[in-house]
């Protein structure tokens, strides 16, 4: 059987979800080169991709009623996002979410936890350079992401997560950074190696992939969500006194506290008497993570995280230690491989 008629029998179909963003992008006024950039609808964003519809893959599309910059994403977008996923996920295969790079990381990693039992591929992609640009990467990240998220029109595995999809790799979505605002290799992984990569071929890190939910658990969006954390990087020269006063706002009730290397935070009496009244006297929660790009927290590794971990403060990194890859899966182009 040829290849072109064995692909014929596997017909996809997939979900596009435009909110805006840098892919979509184009100059205010058209006559005006210079004026600033600003989203654009979904027609014309379309009309830059041509053969997305001849591939055994069929295409439904859906926007935000108004595409936003993604620096004005707020936790009610991502809702909005899970809910359309959730009305489209019995008829579709696999979903693509457009949306620009500024919080794409934010919201891989809040729909990863939002999307429970989830067995289909939620694949986000965006662009450096608006689709409309002579030199874009847009085309090629949507095209990518397509298939990625039609997986079975292009004979791949099922990736059933939610991923970022970005220049050559794919990411797990609740590990991504955006790790250059210019670079075509805008996000990264750092602390998780990559669950493919995209090139000539498409290679999966079958290894890597999390498993399908067991028969008869169902597709659910876990809609409980707060915006009463905040987010403390410590500095050289950070005083007890504003970190006591933002701490003892009223409507924080958790702190993500960004330290120093391994863990580490400042060890005098001034600054661990504010962490030890929030905690155990207003009972918020302190959450220990490093500022470091790659690593991890283990405190107590130090003397100068022993006072943080003396104190009620913990930390969810766990050790991040990559699995082997011992199965990799080869787009070849050629199924009979």
């Amino acid at each position: 059987m040829s290849k072109t008629k064995e692909r014929q029998e596997y017909k996809t179909k997939v979900f596009i979800l435009y909110t805006g963003g840098t892919i979509g992008m184009a100059t205010e006024e058209e006559d005006k080169p210079g004026s600033p950039l600003i989203p654009k609808p979904l027609s014309e964003l379309l009309k830059y991709v041509k053969g997305l519809d001849k591939e055994n893959i069929e295409l439904d599309y859906e926007s935000f009623d108004e595409p936003l910059d993604s620096s004005d994403l707020e936790p009610d977008h991502w809702l909005e996002m899970a809910g359309r996923i959730e009305k489209a996920y019995d008829k579709h295969d696999g979903f693509v979410i457009l949306q620009g790079t500024d919080t794409m990381a934010y919201t891989s990693s809040a729909l990863a936890f939002m999307f429970e039992n989830l067995a289909k591929p939620v694949v986000i992609t965006g662009s450096q350079l608006p689709i409309s640009d002579v030199r874009t990467d847009a085309v090629m990240n949507l095209v990518n992401a397509v298939h990625i998220a039609g997986y079975k029109a292009k004979g791949l595995p099922l990736i059933p997560e939610v991923v970022v999809v970005f220049a050559d790799k794919i990411l797990r979505g609740c590990r991504t950074h955006k790790v250059s605002g210019s670079s075509w290799a805008g996000f990264d992984s750092p602390n998780f190696p990559p669950l493919g990569t995209i090139g000539e071929h498409i290679r999966i890190n079958t290894d890597l992939l999390r498993p399908l939910p067991s028969e008869g658990q169902k597709f659910q969006i876990n809609r409980v969500m707060t915006n009463r954390v905040m987010e403390i990087a410590l500095f050289p020269g950070f005083k007890p006194l504003h970190l006591k006063k933002v701490l003892s706002l009223e409507d924080v009730d958790a702190i993500v506290l960004r330290t120093y290397g391994s863990g580490n935070a400042p060890g005098y009496t001034a600054f661990l008497d504010v962490i030890k009244e929030v905690v155990c006297v207003d009972k918020k929660v302190i959450v220990n993570i490093t500022q470091c790009v790659e690593g991890m927290v283990e405190m107590g590794l130090y003397a100068a995280s022993t006072g943080l971990l003396e104190r009620g403060v913990i930390s969810v990194s766990g050790y991040d230690t990559g699995s082997s890859l011992d199965k990799t899966y080869v787009d070849t182009g050629n199924k009979n491989r």
